[in-house]
Order: C-alpha cells, then sequence, then structure tokens
C-alpha cells in the first residue's frame, strides 16, 4: 500500500505540477502569437533559450519558478560529482546513437552506410565532466545567470556527450532530441570538437512550440511536410535532409498472414479514454468485425487496460508494429506514428474523433499531416 501511495504521489507531481502541455492540450493560436513575438536568435546559446522560453510558455509558472530554486543546489554539486568520475577510453567507433528504445530501424541508411562503425544506447551511457568543460558550463551561466534550471539541463546534456565523447570518440553524435532546449547548444558543443551533431526523426510531429528554433549540424525528417512544418516552429532551415527510415517501411506480402488478420486495431496512446474506447470496439464487434487494442509499451496503463478490454482482443507489445500493422485491415488511433505507417504501406487509417473530440479539433489546427490525406474518421465508421 505504501509503494501504491507513493507511485501516485510522484505521478501526480509529475504530471500535473512540472509537466508540459502535450501537443492536443495547447492553444495553438497563443502558441502562434508567442513564438512570433520572440527576436530572431543570434546565435545557438539564443536558439537553445528561445526553445527554453517556449517550453515554459507551455508549463506552470510556479513548476519553473521551483525548478529554477532546486537547480542552484544542484548545479555546484552535480558538477562536482561528474568531475570525481573517471571514465576512459573504451573503442573508437565512427557514430554514436543515443535514440529511443535502442530502436536500430529507425535510424536513416545512409547514415549505417557513411559510418559502419558503430555504439547504440538508450539515452546515455554515464556522466563526466572534465575541467576544459567548465569554461563552456561558464559562458552558459553568463549568458543566462537567473535561470539556473535551463543552465543545469544543458550541463547535463554536457556530462552526458562529455561521456560519450571520451568513452568512443565519435566523429557523429546522434539523437532524437528535438523537443530538447539544450540541442542547440550541444549542436555548437560538438562542432567545436569537430563532431556532428545530428538528429533523426522518430515520431508524429505537429505545431507545437516546444519543438522549436533548434539547430543542429543536420536533421533527418521523414517527409517534405516536416520541413516545412518545422520552418514554421523556426528552427534553422539550412540543416533537414528527407529520408524515410526501415522502420516506416513495411514488407506487407511477406508479414500477411504471420499473426490472425484483424479488422479495427486501436493504437492507444494515453490513458483518459480508455472505457469511450473500449465501447466504440464493442459497436464495432457488435457488428461482427474483430476487434484489438495495441497497448503503448510506455504509456499504457496496463492495470487499466485489463479491466476494460478482454486478454484475448489485447495485443502484446513484442509483436513488431510492422507485423501489428500488416495484420490489420484498419488501424485507429488520435494521432499517431503507426498511423503515418499504415498510409504509406496502404493500410486504412482512421483518426479517432469520437472519443477525442476536442483533441481532433487541435490537431487539425495544428496541420497534422494525416488530416490532408484521403481518410476515415472514426465516427464515420461506427
Amino acid at each position: 500500500m505504501k509503494k501504491r501511495l507513493f507511485d501516485v504521489a510522484v505521478e501526480a507531481i509529475t504530471n500535473n505540477l512540472f509537466r508540459t502541455q502535450a501537443y492536443y492540450e495547447v492553444d495553438v493560436k497563443r502558441d502562434y502569437a508567442f513564438i512570433s513575438k520572440l527576436s530572431e536568435p543570434k546565435n545557438d546559446f539564443q536558439r537553445s533559450y528561445r526553445q527554453y522560453q517556449c517550453q515554459c510558455s507551455i508549463r506552470k509558472r510556479y513548476a519553473t519558478l521551483i525548478l529554477n530554486i532546486a537547480s542552484v543546489f544542484i548545479i555546484p554539486f552535480y558538477i562536482l560529482f561528474c568531475l570525481l568520475k573517471n571514465k576512459k577510453f573504451i573503442k573508437r567507433v565512427d557514430a554514436v546513437y543515443s535514440i529511443s528504445i535502442k530502436d536500430k530501424s529507425i535510424i536513416p541508411v545512409s547514415l549505417k552506410e557513411r559510418y559502419p562503425l558503430s555504439h547504440i544506447t538508450n539515452e546515455y551511457d554515464g556522466l563526466l565532466l572534465k575541467l576544459k568543460d567548465i569554461n563552456f558550463i561558464l559562458s552558459i551561466f553568463l549568458h543566462y545567470p537567473f535561470s539556473p534550471y535551463f543552465v543545469l539541463k544543458n550541463i547535463i546534456k554536457i556530462s552526458i556527450y562529455r561521456y560519450f565523447i571520451t568513452a568512443y570518440t565519435p566523429k557523429i553524435l546522434v539523437i532524437n532530441s528535438e523537443f530538447s532546449c539544450c540541442s542547440s547548444i550541444m549542436t555548437k558543443y560538438c562542432e567545436e570538437q569537430s563532431i556532428e551533431h545530428i538528429n533523426i526523426m522518430h515520431g508524429e510531429k505537429l505545431f507545437y512550440i516546444r519543438d522549436s528554433f533548434f539547430r543542429f549540424t543536420k536533421c533527418f525528417v521523414w517527409d517534405e511536410y516536416y520541413v516545412e512544418l518545422f520552418k514554421k516552429l523556426r528552427a534553422t532551415e539550412n540543416v533537414f535532409v528527407v529520408e524515410k527510415p526501415q522502420s516506416l517501411v513495411i514488407d506487407m506480402d511477406q508479414l500477411k498472414g504471420t499473426i490472425p488478420l484483424i479488422d479495427y486495431k486501436y493504437i492507444l496512446f494515453e490513458n483518459t479514454q480508455l472505457a469511450g474506447v473500449a465501447n466504440s470496439l464493442n459497436i464495432l464487434k457488435s457488428k461482427g468485425y474483430t476487434v484489438k487494442v495495441r497497448p503503448h509499451p510506455a504509456y499504457s496503463n496496463m492495470e487499466k487496460v485489463k479491466e476494460l478490454f478482454p486478454n484475448d482482443e489485447i495485443e502484446d507489445c513484442s509483436v513488431p508494429i510492422q507485423t501489428s500493422v500488416a495484420c490489420s485491415m484498419n488501424v485507429i488511433s488520435l494521432c499517431s506514428t503507426v498511423l503515418y505507417q499504415a498510409y504509406l504501406n496502404g493500410v486504412n487509417y482512421i483518426i479517432d474523433d469520437v472519443n477525442y473530440k476536442n483533441e481532433y479539433q487541435r490537431i487539425k489546427d495544428q496541420e497534422y499531416i494525416l488530416i490532408s490525406k484521403p481518410h476515415k474518421n472514426l465516427s464515420d465508421v461506427i
């Protein structure tokens, strides 16, 4: 019981106090106005800080105040902790990939071919600072002495990157963190050490000012549409490379039939509307269709999912997503990378405007790429 209460308390604090608004919660007109008022950044320090300002605007003000106060006390101890760490060279590689769930399939083929020797990890391997990093940290502090939380976030990133550089001496460092306000500063940090700082797209993108103003040496995106989207978000324009990764390409002929074919498969992405989703699928089931839900491996509350859906209608997340899409007649969600995969590979996709009426209008306002493509809404089906 104590552990459960503790988990509930932590979730309440992180979800309600410190979190930024999700993309389907934002006021698009307000965000357009806010980002338009910010002056054009003159360097990477300013680029990162503009992105930080955008992120603060979609977080509760008192949360930023608390984070700033806490950071004042954390910074000196964190720097000392990382300076006392001792890490030596492990092996030389061409590329370090610090990417979500170590998913190799999201890496563009052109990068794999150009930089064959690689180390792939999830977020970070360790923390380290060297005395030469202190000058770089001081320059951030001198630019923004009254934003200690911003300074701390950059110090943490520097300590992660210093570990990678010391352990692997890479030519390129690849991440999927266009949402990080440290990205532009870390591009400067890498390039000063003759390392390319590259970002690869790994999930769906909308007009969302959390992802604004960034600069990378290169930024790989899936479609020209996303180049135009990031331009509106005032990211640096001349760094984009359009290339679809293997994760989006499905061998439909090979995978069809490897698991039972399902008429309607719902891709879950959060937990507040699960009862409504269950009701929608029950309507489809009453018409004689087969249905399943696929939980999100990180975000789904499996206790709630198991309460609302029969076990035989919950897809095991160990089933590769490519197989899941290939063995579905229709894929349903609000706004998901899986819908985009379905679209690219000729599988019907359905946008949920029934359980997410307000959110549906918002993603229209945020120029969701699939809204403009031929599709059905869930209201059309049920």
